[in-house]
């Protein structure tokens, strides 16, 4: 059922299966789990991806980190985790992405300064 939750403790238990992961047991617990990851927990999927995939442009040099581009994938991607953290805040995680958009916002307000 969309939006029950899974316990996944299991999945990391030592007395099962040993922790292995790959472990049909526990395959079958990773995929209830995405099964039921809701509209919001997509959102959070998305929103991190779109970090992550902005921090590996800028790593492997595509990307200038002083561009709109990784900037706008920043603020994007942390306001979609924002969204996903609505109905289940954690006040970490809300900080972190906070503090994120803010610096991608500071950083486009200064690239728009400078034209």
């Amino acid at each position: 059922m969309p939006g029950q939750r899974v316990n996944l403790a299991a999945i990391d238990n030592p007395k099962n299966s040993g922790g292995d992961l790959f472990n049909p047991e526990n395959l079958a617990n990773i995929a209830a789990m995405i099964a039921n990851l809701t509209f919001l927990d997509w959102l959070g999927v998305v929103g991190s991806l779109m970090v992550a995939g902005a921090y590996l442009a800028v790593s492997r040099g595509r990307v200038s980190a002083e561009n709109p581009p990784f900037n706008i994938l920043n603020l994007v991607g942390a306001v979609l985790i924002l969204g996903s953290l609505y109905f289940r805040p954690n006040a970490g995680a809300i900080l972190m992405e906070l503090l994120w958009a803010m610096i991608a916002i500071y950083a486009l307000i200064r690239w728009v300064a400078k034209r």
